[in-house]
């Protein structure tokens, strides 16, 4: 007899008996030998071609089966889907939690997966030729939510006060601050959560200070006055004049941050500017350098605009939507720039599908978001805006979000609220002027696939 063979028989044996020893024991048994394996692991239903697409990880070692990225969410998951598998063994088995009992099943066989979503209750036994069996634990992630929605609750602490002229709420290292101009003067407040407001005593705020022009550039908060005097303040209390480069009358407007290169340390403050005579774009940087001299676009806003920053393929990018013009005119379009201030292009945005679209031109709140842009809140022609919009394209075109993204029906519709992102995804969305006159109320929301770990 050949001798490689005497061998495979003496260990098939040995094998043999050892399982057989075994058999009466809760313990798995782990063999190394190819025929009681799992090599490959599928679930299909053609109603669910997604199914078909996931990819399951088959620990041998640990005699696992799992699958790292959740199963898309489904509003009811099929109880059964074909179950289609490769092994060189025997046959397999699904054996249950107490491992009592079996049932063989055929690569192809349908089979009910509920027992095993999420919480796994069975398992998947496979029985090689020579007697050799191994257990596998089969646990099937799946979404218990809806990864593409979001949930917006109201915090149970409003803003710390009830009625104001002008406010806005910005996020400065990690810390939200408020300000509100309360019967001709500031009140100002600080909160870690967005719950528990500690009053501020500012010092060196300017008394005719535009609030809505509160914009953060790289850890640095600023602010326009009414004739045209620009502020900063590094910790939200403290606030110092900047002294306005040589030629530049007044500050206009203030319109974001943006970087000057994509490698650059430090971020510019995109502005418009009022120089002899004419309103120009100016970049400042952190050394306070004022330069830019070309003439702002017909058309462009200068107030009451949605802003946002972002950074996407090593560019640096700012768009301003709606808005006001210099003529007291509504802006329909939307304005950027990608690594420069001194070169803005205007786009006509439309839907996705086709059509024009029309943007919430008076106060919508803009931020950069997934990989997106949102854009929410604002009013046009007298009808405040109860959408939430999104554009994958820089503003080029829009996508309602429908349902998914859409506020909570007990949520009032609004202009001039401020919204802010942190670092763990969370939306906030703060006051506001809706229907009813003032809000001080605060929303808090997050994307549901942001905040799967």
């Amino acid at each position: 007899m050949n001798f490689k063979y005497c061998i495979f028989i003496f260990c098939s044996v040995f094998v043999f008996a050892f399982s057989s020893c075994l058999e009466g024991s809760d313990e798995v048994v782990y063999t190394y030998s190819i025929d009681a394996e799992i090599l490959s692991f599928q679930l299909t239903r053609t109603d669910i071609p997604e199914l078909s697409g996931v990819l399951y990880t088959i620990d041998q070692i640990k005699g696992e089966i799992y699958n790292v990225d959740s199963l898309a969410y489904y509003p009811e998951m099929p109880q059964k889907a074909k179950f289609i598998y490769k092994t060189l063994g025997v046959y397999v088995c699904l054996i249950a939690s107490d491992k009592t009992d079996s049932v063989q099943i055929k690569s192809g066989d349908s089979i009910q997966i509920s027992s095993f979503i999420n919480q796994p209750k069975r398992y998947i036994r496979v029985y090689g030729q020579t007697g050799v069996k191994k257990d596998y634990i089969l646990n099937l992630r799946v979404h218990k939510v809806d990864p593409d929605s979001i949930v917006y609750n109201q915090m149970p602490e409003s803003l710390p006060y009830t009625s104001y002229s002008e406010a806005k709420t910005v996020l400065l290292g990690g810390v939200f601050y408020t300000f509100a101009n309360v019967s001709g003067g500031f009140l100002a407040y600080s909160s870690g959560n967005a719950q528990d407001w500690a009053s501020i005593s500012l010092v060196g705020f300017p008394a005719n200070a535009l609030l809505e022009s509160i914009t953060c550039c790289h850890g640095v908060l600023y602010v326009k006055t009414t004739d045209g005097l620009l502020f900063q303040s590094a910790d939200g209390v403290s606030w110092t004049a900047v002294p306005l480069g040589s030629g530049y009358n007044s500050v206009v407007t203030i319109l974001g941050e943006i970087q000057k290169s994509p490698v650059a340390a430090s971020s510019l403050l995109a502005l418009v500017c009022e120089s002899s005579g004419k309103n120009i774009y100016v970049e400042m940087d952190a050394g306070q350098v004022f330069s830019g001299n070309i003439e702002v676009d017909e058309g462009f806003p200068y107030v009451s605009f949605g802003a946002v920053s972002w950074q996407k393929d090593y560019a640096s990018n700012i768009a301003v939507v709606g808005g006001i013009d210099n003529l007291s005119q509504p802006v329909s379009a939307l304005w950027w720039t990608q690594n420069s201030v001194f070169s803005w292009s205007k786009i006509i945005p439309k839907y996705v599908q086709g059509g024009d679209f029309a943007l919430p031109y008076e106060a919508p709140n803009a931020i950069y978001y997934d990989n997106k842009i949102y854009l929410m809140n604002g009013k046009s022609d007298g009808s405040y805006n109860d959408k939430v919009y999104y554009s994958l394209d820089g503003g080029s075109t829009w996508k309602d979000g429908g349902s998914k993204l859409a506020f909570p029906e007990e949520y009032e519709k609004r202009m001039k609220a401020s919204v802010c992102v942190d670092a763990d995804n969370y939306i906030y969305v703060f006051g506001g002027i809706g229907v009813s006159g003032v809000l001080n109320d605060i929303w808090k929301g997050r994307l549901n696939k942001l905040g799967f770990n």
